[in-house]
C-alpha cells in the first residue's frame, strides 16, 4: 500500500503508488514531514518532500503494535515504543536510535504503559501509565530522563489521568497538557488540565479530552467529549475558539482524534475515526485562517501521528524507500 503526495496549488504528485493523495498543505510546510503509523499491520512511515519511506519493524524484530502508539524524538533519530517487558509482568518503554540501529530499554514499568510523549528538547519523556503500586487501576503522567532517573509522577494529587489522550508538551517544555477522568453520579468527566513540571501545581482548561498545544506555545487544541468538535483555547486571554467539527460525527459513529499542528501553527490535521483508534479512517486538514476544509488521505489502516518540521534524517537512514 502507499501514499501519493502533493502540495495544495500544485497538480505536482511527489509520490504516487496507489489512487490515494495526501496533501501538504502549503509550500511553507515544504520541508516538513509527516509520521504515520498503522497499529494493526505494525507499520510506520514518514511522508517526506519526495518519499515514502517505510520503517521495517518486522524484519529488525520490533513490536510497536500497541495502544501507546510510537513516537518519534524532534531530531528524528530516536524512536521510543512499549512493549511487553520479558523480564516481568510489565512493560518496556524502549529507544531505539534509528542511525546506529541499536535499540535500549529505557525503562521497565510494572504496570501499563498508555501512551508516550518527547519533551521537545529531545532528553525527557512523559509517560501516562497505571501506578505500578496500587492494587487500583488509576493512572497517572510521569516524567522521566534519558539518562536512566527514576520516573517523577508529576500528577499525585490526581487520581485518575486518562488513557485516552497523549501528553502533550509546550514547546517551552516546561507545562504538560493532558487529560483527567473522573466519575461522577451524573456521569464521566473528562477535563483537560495543564501542569507545572516544576510546582507539579495544576490547572484547569476546559472540559474535554485530545489536548495540543500550538508550535506557539500560546494555544491549546481540544476536542468535545462527543467527538465532533475542535476548539482552541488561547491561554493569554483565555478565550474560545471553534477550529473545526465535522459532519461525519453528526451522521456516523465517528469522533475526531487530537489535532496533529503542522508546523508553522497555520492548520492541523484530524484523524476522523469509528470509535477510539478504530478503523474507517480519513486524515482531513484544516486551514485555520480560511477556514477550508479537505480530506486529504482515507486510509482505514493509518493515522498520523506527528508533523516534524525538518526532516529527520536518522529515520530515513533505518527505513526502506518504497
Amino acid at each position: 500500500m502507499g501514499i501519493a503526495v502533493g502540495l495544495a496549488g500544485s497538480a505536482t504528485l511527489l509520490v504516487r503508488s496507489a489512487s490515494r493523495t495526501l496533501s501538504v498543505a502549503s509550500l511553507a510546510e515544504r520541508q516538513a514531514s509527516l509520521l504515520m503509523y498503522a497499529p494493526l499491520s505494525n507499520r510506520l512511515q514518514l511522508v517526506e518532500w519526495g518519499a515514502v519511506r517505510t520503517l521495517d519493524t518486522n524484519s529488525t524484530g520490533h513490536r510497536l503494535n500497541h495502544h501507546a502508539y510510537p513516537a518519534l524524538s524532534p531530531s528524528g533519530h530516536s524512536l521510543a515504543y512499549v512493549r511487553p517487558s520479558s523480564t516481568s509482568g510489565g512493560e518496556d518503554i524502549v529507544l531505539y536510535r534509528c542511525t546506529e540501529r541499536q535499540e535500549r530499554v529505557l525503562l521497565t514499568w510494572p504496570g501499563e504503559v498508555w501512551s508516550l510523549a518527547w519533551g521537545p528538547k529531545g532528553s525527557i519523556l512523559a509517560f501516562t501509565a497505571d501506578r505500578g503500586d496500587s492494587s487500583r487501576r488509576n493512572t497517572s503522567l510521569y516524567l522521566t530522563h534519558l539518562d536512566g532517573a527514576r520516573p517523577e509522577n508529576l500528577t499525585p494529587g490526581i487520581e485518575w489521568v486518562s488513557t485516552y489522550s497523549q501528553p502533550a508538551w509546550s514547546p517551552s517544555e516546561d507545562r504538560i497538557a493532558f487529560e483527567k477522568y473522573s466519575r461522577t453520579p451524573e456521569g464521566d468527566v473528562h477535563r483537560v488540565m495543564i501542569v507545572d513540571v516544576a510546582s507539579k501545581s495544576t490547572a484547569t482548561v476546559a472540559d474535554g479530552w485530545f489536548p495540543s498545544w500550538s508550535p506557539d506555545g500560546a494555544k491549546i487544541a481540544y476536542v468535545t467529549v462527543n467527538g465532533s468538535r475542535c476548539y482552541e483555547v488561547d491561554l493569554r486571554t483565555n478565550r474560545c475558539r471553534l477550529l473545526w467539527w465535522s459532519t461525519r460525527t453528526l451522521l456516523f459513529d465517528d469522533i475526531i482524534g487530537p489535532p496533529v499542528w503542522s508546523p508553522s501553527g497555520q492548520g492541523a490535521m484530524f484523524n476522523v475515526t469509528s470509535g477510539m483508534k478504530g478503523d474507517s479512517r480519513s486524515v482531513y486538514y484544516v486551514d485555520f485562517k480560511s477556514g477550508d476544509t479537505r480530506r486529504v488521505v482515507y486510509d482505514p489502516a493509518f493515522a498520523v501521528v506527528g508533523w516534524l518540521r525538518s526532516e529527520p534524517r536518522g529515520l530515513t537512514d533505518f527505513g526502506n524507500t518504497r
